[in-house]
């Protein structure tokens, strides 16, 4: 190979070995960058969109008709390259059975010539053969990840209690939950779909999941929003946890599999609520899809309330989320809500309550998904008793604060900040701060008693 190459005129030249790198270096780049698309797993809108890119545009058929070429041209640069080298290690021979630093240093550049070439081999079989397969099939490939996604969620295990404790750590430290019903049993009978208001941020959840699992080994599965599956880190710790994208065909595979499955039908928008919202609104518009795959299926539905921390904080202002390079959040019209804690000295608590279980497994409403008038009943139903438990909290919680002392929060600095973005006023003067400071040390030994009481309503 070698003497046939060498007699080609102007062949050293031309093909020299900078040359070559720098080609196949770029070459390998853009081969490397399909591969990590390709190996994203799952199937994000992002990944899809460049993959259909790629398949349309001129340059990849272009690179597609070259493979023949590109492969000579790695095998003519480990050509060049072990040539050169030989070369290289003759001269810098001692003669003494030894080589120079130098020599040392050729060997590892001559076999970091033969590993580009070899990537390169590698590189251009996998793009051709990629591009075979994609062109016009891209469909089918997305369906074949479909596919194992499905499979994965199905064969998904409750993580380790460590795990657990770990994630919902933050929540339980800064949230307290009361469970004011004296015992709280959820039915024997599967598919169960848990169904709760989406208070400010979501913090309620984690707080639910630790009760459940802990005390009954229930393990809920929360169907969350579709944006919260286009970003890699934050689907794989979701998937870890055991949540699963909010699409039907997710929510049959789970119900048919006998899941016990959570849903907020108030989304993204009832947890971003906004400064024009008020607080504890059911935002729930015309979502009727938990009441038709429930109806579907025969599920029974049990509505779960929360109150509690939209009344600890405040939401001062909306970001808009509209200008985020995420798919379903670029170009929506989504907040990001800005919060201080209340000026009150509210409890840090979260009330939950569980409503009467609606069946939909009676012959006058199973399989009737399709009848809108079932439907919207159904909807109703869950959303009025939801609506009665928030009544039943509030007063609960007012209640529990007329009876017991006045607590202070230990968020008090984030509420001095917030009371300064409300009121738009400059910073007190330094005895202010000193005066506040001791009249919260003075407040000490009232907390501290606070806290050795045992929760009344546990």
């Amino acid at each position: 190979m070698g003497s046939v190459l060498s007699k080609i005129p102007g062949l050293e030249s031309v093909l020299s070995i900078t040359t070559l790198n720098n080609f196949l270096r770029s070459y390998n780049a853009l081969g490397l960058a399909v591969l990590l698309i390709w190996c994203v797993p799952y199937n994000y809108v992002v990944k899809q969109r460049l993959l259909e890119y790629l398949l349309e545009s001129r340059f990849w058929r272009r690179v597609s008709g070259w493979t023949p070429y590109l492969m000579l041209l790695a095998v003519i640069l480990v050509w060049r390259g072990l040539r050169k080298s030989d070369h290289d290690l003759t001269d810098l021979d001692r003669g003494d059975g030894t080589t120079t630093l130098e020599a040392v240093k050729r060997r590892l550049n001559r076999l970091a010539r033969y590993y580009l070439a070899f990537l390169s081999l590698v590189f251009t079989i996998f793009v051709s053969r990629a591009r075979y397969l994609a062109e016009n099939n891209l469909e089918n490939l997305v369906h074949l990840e479909n596919t194992r996604m499905e499979k994965d969620m199905l064969a998904w295990r409750p993580p380790s209690a460590m795990l657990i404790n770990t994630v919902t750590g933050p929540a339980r430290a800064l949230f307290e939950p009361v469970f004011i019903q004296e015992s709280v049993r959820l039915p024997e009978e599967r598919p169960l779909l848990l169904v709760s208001n989406h208070t400010l941020l979501g913090l309620d959840y984690p707080l639910l999941l630790h009760k459940l699992w802990t005390e009954q080994k229930v393990y809920i599965r929360a169907l969350a929003d579709h944006s919260h599956f286009q970003i890699p880190g934050n689907a794989s710790l979701l998937r870890a946890m055991g949540a699963v994208d909010g699409t039907r065909r997710n929510v049959d595979l789970l119900m048919d599999a006998g899941q016990v499955i959570f849903v907020y039908p108030g989304g993204a928008r009832e947890t971003f609520k906004r400064t024009t919202d008020e607080k504890y609104s059911l935002i729930w518009g015309n979502r009727t899809g938990f009441a038709e795959l429930a109806i579907r299926h025969g599920a029974t539905i049990i509505p779960v309330t929360n109150y509690g921390s939209e009344t600890s904080f405040d939401v001062v202002a909306d970001v808009s989320l509209s200008k985020v390079p995420i798919p379903f959040l670029w170009g929506s019209d989504r907040t990001l809500p800005i919060i201080t804690p209340t000026s009150e000295n509210t409890r840090r608590r979260i009330y939950y309550h569980f409503g009467e279980p609606i069946r939909t497994d009676h012959p006058s409403v199973m399989g009737k998904e399709h009848n809108q008038a079932v439907v919207d009943e159904i909807r109703d139903r869950t959303k009025s008793a939801i609506e009665t438990s928030l009544d039943i909290l509030r007063d609960y919680a007012r209640k529990e604060d007329e009876e017991l002392p006045p607590v202070k929060s230990g968020l008090g600095f984030l509420r001095f900040i917030g009371e300064l973005a409300r009121r738009g006023v400059t910073a007190p003067e330094k005895n202010h701060l000193t005066e506040n400071s001791e009249q919260a040390t003075s407040t000490t030994d009232q907390s501290t008693t606070m806290a050795a009481q045992p929760p009344s309503s546990l």
